[in-house]
């Protein structure tokens, strides 16, 4: 398996530039849910004990890290792909429709649900391009 050498973490999590690998992907994409979903909870927590200012900022803060994160992690999963990133923002965009569509129809509420867990099977799944391709040069795991 040849390939560059791993990027950091950080830059994994929130960066938009270069490829990420399934195994890779996988973890950063657990690391995300846990980090900052509970971020978001305790945030939720702290408005419910009364202290609105710091659990409003410590909600709305974990909502965008997890929302950019997804995106960064998804977009970089593309690219591996050899498909374009802004793909990840329909992914994102149809799982928010579920919320949407579920208030009129419970069961048409599927439909976006049965799209993004293709798309999240596609990500996980799918073997990398290769070699390098438009995107940069392929990652190292499990590329």
């Amino acid at each position: 398996m040849t390939g560059s050498a791993p990027m950091p973490w950080l830059e994994s999590l929130f960066g938009f530039q270069g490829r990420l690998g399934r195994l890779r992907f996988f973890g950063l994409t657990c690391l995300n849910g846990i980090t900052f979903g509970l971020m978001f909870l305790f945030g939720l927590y702290m408005i419910h004990l009364h202290s609105l200012t710091v659990g409003g900022i410590l909600a709305v803060a974990g909502f965008i890290l997890t929302t950019w994160a997804t995106l960064a992690l998804q977009w970089k999963r593309l690219h591996d792909l050899g498909h374009s990133g802004w793909y990840a923002i329909g992914i994102v965009l149809f799982s928010d429709a579920t919320q949407i569509v579920a208030r009129y129809h419970r069961l048409a509420a599927l439909i976006p649900d049965l799209i993004v867990l293709a798309a999240g099977i596609v990500l996980l799944f799918a073997r990398g391009t290769a070699g390098p391709n438009r995107y940069g040069q392929g990652p190292n795991l499990l590329a």
